[in-house]
C-alpha cells in the first residue's frame, strides 16, 4: 500500500528459504509490519531516489531468521530529521521490545531483534537491516 501512496517509489523484494514450511512456521503477529514500516517511513521516504526493501526468511539453527533490509537515509540522518519535527514521538521499535519480552517470558529458546546500520565504502550511511530470530517452537503462552 505504502508503495502506491509513494507512487511506486519502493522496491519490495521477498524471499523465503525452501527449507521452510509455510504451513508449519509462526511468526507472531504485528512483528513484521512495524520494522517494515519504520524502513519506508524514517528511511525510503526522506530519500530522493527511489527505495528498495528487501526481505528474507530463513531456517537457521532452529529459528526463522527474518532479515529486512532497506536502502533508506539511515538512522543518523533520520535522527537528525526527526527533531525537526519534535511533536512526532516514534515508540513502533520500544513497543516491540517490549513485545519480544512478553513472548521470551513464555519461551525457552528466546526471540531477538537486532538493528545495524549499513554503510557504503566511503561511510556515507546506506540504510539499515534488522534481523529478527524467532524459535521455530514458539508458544505465545501456556
Amino acid at each position: 500500500m505504502q508503495g502506491h501512496r509513494l507512487e511506486q517509489k519502493i522496491d519490495l523484494e521477498l524471499n523465503i528459504d525452501s527449507e521452510i514450511d509455510q504451513n508449519e512456521v509462526f511468526l507472531p503477529c504485528m512483528m513484521l509490519q512495524p520494522i517494515v514500516e519504520n524502513s519506508i517511513v524514517h528511511g525510503i521516504i526522506p530519500k530522493k531516489e527511489k527505495g528498495k526493501i528487501t526481505i528474507d526468511l530463513v531456517k537457521e539453527n532452529e529459528m526463522l531468521k527474518v532479515t529486512v533490509v532497506d536502502n533508506g537515509i539511515g538512522r543518523e540522518a533520520a535522527a537528525k530529521q526527526k527533531e525537526k519535527y519534535a511533536k512526532h514521538k516514534s515508540f513502533a521499535t520500544q513497543i516491540m521490545r517490549d513485545r519480544i519480552d512478553i513472548i521470551n517470558y513464555y519461551n525457552e529458546k528466546k526471540l531477538k531483534f537486532l538493528i545495524e546500520d549499513l554503510f557504503h565504502n566511503n561511510g556515507i550511511a546506506a540504510g539499515t537491516k534488522v534481523t529478527l530470530f524467532v524459535p521455530l517452537n514458539l508458544k505465545t503462552r501456556h
